[in-house]
């Protein structure tokens, strides 16, 4: 909660992204650990705020489909790269391996370039014109009514009455 939603997001894909890179060019068994091991960590922490993320975005109409949606992209990136990874590494090798590892990664942070910070998280920073301003953003992507969000000069009272359109 210190940083943020977005930033958060986005270092640890772009934090996956490069440590993948970097154990594509490792030169010995410690810095493949050592980059591994990063990216496990930042592999993680990218899941964890997706999760906080769409929660925190989405109406609770959606939310429960998003979150089922992140589940099979995280299972399906499982299975697709245990299944690239029978096909690559005898042929290609490693190197290449963890290249291609790389790119999936890379994704959300171009598409989160383009997402709003999370209201909640502003609101609780009281950072209330920013807050207007993202969710602004979400309402138009969301056909919510702005006049049914109330937001109180309280931290952690963001709330959105029942009779938005969804």
């Amino acid at each position: 909660d210190r940083f943020g939603r977005k930033p958060t997001a986005i270092a640890t894909s772009f934090g996956l992204f490069l440590s993948m890179l970097l154990t594509s060019k490792s030169n010995n068994l410690e810095a493949f650990i050592a980059f591994s091991v990063f990216a496990g960590f930042c592999c993680g922490g990218s899941l964890a705020i997706a999760y906080t993320y769409w929660a925190e975005v989405s109406n609770q109409r959606h939310r429960p489909l998003g979150v089922m949606v992140i589940t099979m992209f995280w299972n399906t990136g499982i299975t697709v790269s245990n299944g690239l990874a029978y096909f690559v590494l005898n042929d290609l090798g490693w190197r290449t391996y963890s290249v291609l590892m790389a790119l999936p990664a890379a994704v959300p942070v171009l598409l989160l370039l383009f997402l709003p910070e999370s209201p909640k998280f502003l609101n609780g920073k009281e950072k209330i014109d920013q807050c207007l301003a993202s969710l602004r953003r979400i309402t138009t992507l969301r056909y919510y009514d702005l006049d049914d969000i109330t937001i109180s000069q309280e931290p952690a009272r963001l709330t959105a009455s029942s009779s938005c359109k969804s």
